[in-house]
């Protein structure tokens, strides 16, 4: 799957990074985690501004333990609700004072957005009630309200993660016969999900 498309070249730029970002895709699901991080490398190289690029490596390398570049990444003059969600998980890992300013400007953001009538940001607070608040139900319940519209592969493992966490096997059951039922591939979430950031946040209760 991965080869099939190709080594992305060429002048348009929305067109590589696109290309990248699936390859790593595929390289995720695959569980090849270093190809996957290659090519999160390469489309953030593109253009280090670029917000999903920047947010996905930066999420990838959380995972893969590496928090102080995953901080690093998710300071920016420009945060948005994504990015101050990794900036307080990979603090809170490091064990930073920078996730106690790091929440406070989060929820002020939330809160903002509410305010505005913006559409809610299910998969951060998801990952706000799992990682940070370490409640496992209401993150299943955000995850799987956000699962009902997204069901990319950073949702697909956010409910998988929340549901493990939650002991919650109504969702866990939910979640494989969809993927059953619709052929999605992901090793991680066939396997037994113990999840990496999960088991390393969780030993800095």
């Amino acid at each position: 799957m991965i080869g099939a498309l190709g080594d992305p070249t060429g002048s348009d730029l929305e067109l590589v990074r696109w290309r990248l970002l699936t390859e790593a895709d595929l390289a995720l699901r695959a569980g090849d985690e270093q190809a996957s991080l290659s090519f999160h490398e390469r489309a953030y190289a593109l253009d280090p501004s670029h917000e999903e690029a920047r947010t996905r490596l930066a999420e990838i390398l959380l995972e893969q333990g590496n928090a102080a570049r995953a901080l690093e990444l998710a300071r920016t003059p420009d945060p948005s609700v994504a990015r101050l969600v990794l900036r307080v998980r990979a603090a809170r890992m490091l064990g930073s004072a920078d996730a106690v300013s790091g929440l406070a400007e989060l929820m002020a953001m939330l809160e903002a957005d509410r305010n505005r009538g913006l559409p809610p940001h299910l998969r951060e607070e998801a990952q706000i009630a799992l990682y940070i608040y370490r409640d496992g139900a209401s993150a299943v319940r955000l995850a799987r309200l956000n699962f009902e519209t997204q069901k990319d592969t950073p949702d697909l493992r956010m409910l998988a993660a929340a549901a493990v966490a939650a002991g919650d096997a109504s969702a866990i059951a939910a979640l494989r016969a969809w993927m059953q039922e619709t052929g999605f591939e992901d090793v991680t979430v066939n396997a037994p999900f113990t999840g990496r950031v999960a088991a390393t946040e969780n030993r800095r209760l």
